[in-house]
């Protein structure tokens, strides 16, 4: 579809050291392995090892993931989508100039989409950000 698709996660297990790097490491690679069996392909992954209160740029509601993945990938943020499933995401997206989706059975004001599942939303990409059809589940933000 033209899109890279790429993860950015909040992993403050790490810093509570109910695992290390290493452990995620082996998360992530079983995450590329399952995926992969579907025909889909990780172009990244971006954690933020860091607790609820640390000073950094990575933990979401921050973009530092986000903008990181741009520079490394050579990801134009302002044609991006961020999708997630919690305010946070969202807010990240928002931070990083990109159109923002939450994944929920309730509608987001604060999201430009948000579909009730991942494959709505991928369908949607399918189809030019359009709905497949008339009873397709999307609910944009109003403008204004």
């Amino acid at each position: 579809m033209g899109y890279l698709l790429v993860v950015v996660t909040n992993q403050r297990g790490i810093a509570l050291g109910y695992m290390d790097d290493h452990d995620l490491g082996r998360v992530h690679e079983r995450l590329r392995e399952r995926l992969a069996a579907h025909g889909v392909a990780l172009d990244g992954i971006y954690y933020c090892p860091h607790d609820n209160d640390a000073a950094c740029d990575c933990r979401k509601p921050q973009s530092g993931m986000l903008y990181r993945a741009s520079k490394e990938l050579g990801i134009s943020l302002g044609a991006s989508y961020m999708v997630g499933d919690s305010t946070k995401d969202v807010e990240a997206g928002r931070n990083a100039g990109t159109k923002t989706v939450r994944i929920s059975t309730d509608h987001d004001a604060q999201a430009d989409f948000t579909f009730p599942t991942l494959m709505d939303f991928a369908l949607f990409l399918k189809n030019n950000g359009r709905t497949a059809d008339a009873d397709a589940a999307c609910i944009r933000k109003a403008e204004g």
